[in-house]
């Protein structure tokens, strides 16, 4: 299946096809069959179904489909995806597989922004990882700030010294943070 192929003045679609698949993958293949999916809109362009003569040659372009973003005809890069044809069942199958891959990616980076956090309130480092974590905080703070307050722009916050809690004046600050861990907000409730 190929998403993105706009349809030519060319009546053999085959052929484009194949000539698409030599310039990006160098792979010469033949082109069986090419159907257009779907009613036709002038707004949006229909998915090609292509069917070729060898497995093996639809298992190398499905395998090696990312290669595409790295194209050097920025209209292949941006608009023209491959994909397997699945069926409904697998479709859901897979949009599952990627929903629980994301959630799973989430949870792995909030605990390392959790743990960066706690390491660099004990020890007062910074580590690569918080300072992005950092970074995307303030700009989510910043877009919740009240009108008057003035605006810090995500260049100033990456480019300001960040100093442990350990080494603040008490006096000048009235807040200093603190680190809860799970267990202790649990208990607290």
């Amino acid at each position: 299946m190929i998403a993105g192929l706009k349809t030519t003045k060319y009546d053999d679609e085959k052929a484009v096809v194949a000539g698409m698949i030599w310039s990006e993958f160098g792979k010469q293949v033949t082109v069986k069959l090419c159907k257009r999916l779907g009613k036709q809109a002038t707004d949006r362009t229909q998915n090609l179904l292509v069917t070729l003569s060898s497995a093996d040659d639809a298992a190398f372009l499905i395998q090696n489909a990312r290669m595409l973003r790295q194209s050097t005809n920025s209209l292949v890069r941006s608009t023209i995806y491959i994909n397997a044809d699945l069926t409904p069942a697998e479709a859901l199958a897979a949009y599952e597989a990627r929903c629980a891959r994301r959630l799973r990616r989430a949870n792995i980076q909030a605990k390392r922004a959790q743990s960066g956090t706690a390491e660099w309130m004990a020890t007062g480092e910074s580590t690569s990882h918080l300072r992005s974590n950092l970074t995307d905080a303030a700009v989510a703070t910043a877009s919740m700030a009240p009108a008057d307050m003035p605006a810090t722009t995500t260049s100033e916050i990456t480019t300001s010294t960040i100093v442990p809690p350990s080494q603040l004046d008490p006096m000048t600050l009235s807040f200093t943070p603190q680190v809860v861990s799970a267990a202790q907000r649990n208990s607290a409730e």
